[in-house]
């Protein structure tokens, strides 16, 4: 990566950080300041350890003149690292509160935006970036429903890198056969080369979770399919894990897959065909083999209602 040195130093002069504030002392003045009591529900565990921020920006190795877009800035501990090194920041928060605390960063290079990602519609701030990457600590309660909104703009990003409770992380990278491996798994596994970074501990945030984080990187594979992940292999997963005890075979029978219903003896004939027998379950199969079984059922199944 280029040295950001010159663009940083411009930043700094701008950006008007309190006293403390990566420090346990001044995340609880800010607290105080704009009279808010973390909320559990809102998963407000502000991360406020200013190494380990500068580090995580580092790690994500992200290409000078990136636009990055931050889910749930909060305060802004993650949003000073990044624009320290040179990034512009598109930063979304919810909390009126901690918007207007965001807001008060005269920094070139940082758009504040006060809104529940998950009901905008990103493409009036994506325009035509050259590179993009999207990041965020995401609320432990929230974070697999603003990861699937955001596959809704999949191919413009080039990374993305999250701040994930650990079991949800553990829950993503889990492989074939382990208890774990879920549609969560699947899907972003065929979507993304995920990998994760570091372990982030309780004793860097406030309030102190009750668990520990672990910051991922994901990147979009070349090969993968959007279309056919989110019309076909989403209801195909869905269905294959509604009943994780029961044979895939039994879980798929009579399952709506979109806009397709495939009699018993296709599913039969579908699974063989792509390597595993019928009365196999649905955490042993890849997410590479959900590919091609959702491929073939584009290919096999009748119109819902036909051919069950």
């Amino acid at each position: 990566m280029e040295d950001n040195g010159s663009a940083r130093q411009v930043l700094d002069i701008k950006l008007s950080v309190p006293t403390g504030f990566f420090s346990l002392r001044g995340v609880r003045r800010l607290c105080q300041e704009a009279d808010i009591e973390p909320s559990k529900a809102l998963g407000q565990n502000f991360l406020f350890q200013g190494s380990v921020l500068r580090a995580m920006v580092r790690d994500l190795q992200l290409e000078p003149g990136t636009t990055v877009i931050e889910i749930g800035c909060g305060f802004g501990h993650l949003t000073v690292p990044l624009l320290e090194a040179g990034y512009r920041v598109i930063a979304f928060e919810t909390d009126a509160r901690l918007y207007r605390s965001i807001a008060r960063f005269s920094a070139a290079g940082l758009e504040a935006v006060h809104s529940d990602v998950r009901s905008c519609d990103l493409s009036q701030w994506l325009g035509t970036q050259p590179r993009l990457a999207v990041v965020g600590n995401l609320p432990y309660s929230s974070a697999v429903s603003i990861l699937f909104h955001l596959l809704d703009w999949y191919s413009m990003f080039s990374v993305w890198g999250f701040l994930l409770q650990r079991e949800v992380g553990e829950r993503i990278t889990a492989s074939p056969g382990d208890r774990r491996y879920g549609r969560l798994s699947v899907m972003l596994q065929y979507l993304f080369e995920v990998r994760i970074l570091r372990r982030v501990g309780p004793a860097c945030f406030h309030p102190r979770p009750q668990v520990e984080s672990v910051w991922i990187r994901m990147l979009p594979r070349e090969n993968a399919d959007i279309d056919l992940a989110l019309s076909s292999m989403g209801p195909l997963v869905k269905a294959a894990f509604s009943h994780r005890r029961k044979k895939i075979s039994a879980n798929l029978a009579g399952a709506s897959l979109g806009e397709f219903r495939l009699a018993k003896d296709q599913i039969r004939e579908s699974l063989r065909a792509v390597g595993v027998t019928d009365d196999c379950r649905a955490e042993e199969l890849s997410p590479a083999q959900y590919a091609s079984l959702a491929q073939r059922i584009r290919q096999l199944g009748s119109p819902e209602g036909v051919g069950g």
